[in-house]
């Protein structure tokens, strides 16, 4: 675009939000409301209103796909960096690590740094302490799989089973991390697809209202709330202070939007599962209903809470709530 070119050839939508998906979702949660209030006096934004609901069903529950990958990546790491910390882990002054134990019972059976004992830990405990989490894996395996050969050795044979299966709980949990790192781009990369369509729509939705108020332009300035555009500074909100559930009604409720929230969002966990985001409230809605696509398996009990939202990011969680499926 050369410098002297028309203002209105850059798509402003487009480049606000480049990097900031949040900030679309916000800037889309608050012109969808206003675009359909205009459409009630202007009939003609009847074909851009619907063209742009097409596309914002598909961004918010693609946010919600977004959000409960982030939340299961969170999850899946932290549940395999326990476990390969684990190693080097002493629950108390009193007790050994994993590791320490398994060297002791190593040297109660082969001479300390003689050569069955070489062979077994060649570099000693290093590999498994501190090298990174791909090394102690490899370490985990290789040590197993010689223990298990030592054969003359009942001990250590059993050892070497031990050894094994932390291995395999460890490489199972790092498969699991890498398949929600590996489903989380997918998302995101959706996600970022969805931004380019609405920008690109809100920049035609912004054409058609010029023409449509082309003797009254001021009038644009109704169909969006420009300090989203200019990218405010902004903090992140406060969680909400209390959070009140109604099965009867699917609804998450609060008192009060906490200060510098625009929307609520809603959460969920079941017993051994991950976060799972169920919906995003209305802009300074006090309550979030929950799709009646989503389901509650009966007996099982719920962990149940709301975040705050704004153009920044989401809060922390607010006061969990538990609730068992009926």
């Amino acid at each position: 675009m050369t410098a002297d070119s028309w203002k209105y050839v850059e798509n402003q939508f487009l480049v606000a939000t480049v990097g900031d998906l949040t900030l679309m979702g916000e800037i889309i949660s608050d012109h969808l409301p206003r675009l359909t209030a205009a459409q009630v006096l202007e009939p003609t934004f009847t074909g851009i209103l619907a063209e742009t609901q097409d596309i914002a069903v598909q961004w918010t529950s693609q946010e919600g796909v977004v959000a409960s990958n982030e939340a299961g990546q969170k999850s899946a790491t932290l549940a395999f960096t326990e476990k390969i910390l684990g190693l080097t882990h002493k629950p108390d002054a009193d007790t050994n690590s994993p590791l320490e134990t398994w060297d002791s019972t190593i040297r109660s059976q082969v001479p300390y740094q003689g050569t069955v004992y070489t062979y077994l830990l060649p570099d000693g405990r290093e590999p498994l302490s501190n090298g990174t989490y791909e090394e102690r894996l490899d370490a985990l395996r290789g040590l197993g799989l010689r223990l298990a050969e030592q054969v003359a050795k009942p001990v250590l044979v059993t050892l070497g089973g031990t050894v094994s299966t932390y291995y395999n709980a460890a490489k199972t949990l790092r498969d699991a991390q890498t398949v929600r790192k590996s489903a989380l781009t997918a998302a995101r990369q959706l996600l970022e697809e969805l931004r380019i369509a609405l920008a690109q729509q809100m920049h035609g939705n912004l054409g058609f209202a010029l023409y449509t108020w082309r003797y009254n332009p001021a009038r644009i300035e109704t169909l969006w709330d420009l300090s989203l555009l200019r990218q405010p500074t902004q903090t992140l909100p406060a969680p909400p202070a209390d959070t009140a559930w109604a099965p009867n009604t699917l609804t998450l409720s609060t008192t009060t939007l906490p200060a510098g929230a625009t929307r609520l969002v809603a959460w969920r966990l079941a017993p051994g599962g991950a976060p799972e985001q169920l919906a995003t409230g209305d802009f300074d809605a006090l309550t979030v209903t929950i799709p009646g696509t989503i389901s509650f398996t009966p007996g099982v009990e719920y962990q149940l809470w709301l975040q705050s939202r704004n153009a920044k990011g989401q809060s922390e969680p607010g006061p969990v709530t538990e609730w068992m499926g009926t």
